[in-house]
Parts: C-alpha cells; sequence; structure tokens
C-alpha cells in the first residue's frame, strides 16, 4: 500500500508549514509529523512550530479522539 501524506499550510505565507503521514501498525492508524517537518516546540505561549519559508510561529495544538492522534495549526495561529 502507498503511504497517505497530508500537507498542512503555514496561515502566514500558505506554504507548506509541515506534513503528516499515515501510519498503520498493529490494526490501528495514526496521523504522524513526518521527519522532515520542523519539530514542535513550547514556550510561555504553548506549542508552536516555526515556518521554514516565512520563519513566522505558528501556534500548533494535539488532536487526540478515538482513532485519531495528531497535530493541527490551532485556531489562534495568527495571533
Amino acid at each position: 500500500m502507498e503511504p497517505t501524506i497530508r500537507a498542512i499550510t503555514c496561515p502566514h505565507c500558505k506554504h507548506i508549514l509541515f506534513a503528516l503521514e499515515m501510519e498503520t501498525k498493529g490494526g490501528g492508524a495514526a496521523w504522524n509529523i513526518t521527519k522532515d517537518s520542523p519539530a514542535v516546540q513550547n514556550d510561555a505561549a504553548g506549542m508552536f512550530m516555526t515556518c521554514a519559508k516565512c520563519a513566522k510561529r505558528v501556534a500548533v495544538e494535539k488532536v487526540a479522539g478515538p482513532g485519531v492522534d495528531t497535530w493541527k495549526v490551532a485556531n489562534n495561529a495568527r495571533n
């Protein structure tokens, strides 16, 4: 089976911020950040990534639920 990848864009410059790839193990599946994506960092304002294109801070948040464990751009990312 071919791997599935999702590209997540920067809310500031619209270039790819990070990518997620589907990993299936033991009958389960999870979206994981690709190795070439920027690292998730943490500061007093919370979790974030720095866009490789525009160098702006982009707030991210972990999404967890039934069958879901991944990252997304936070609703307040443009602040």
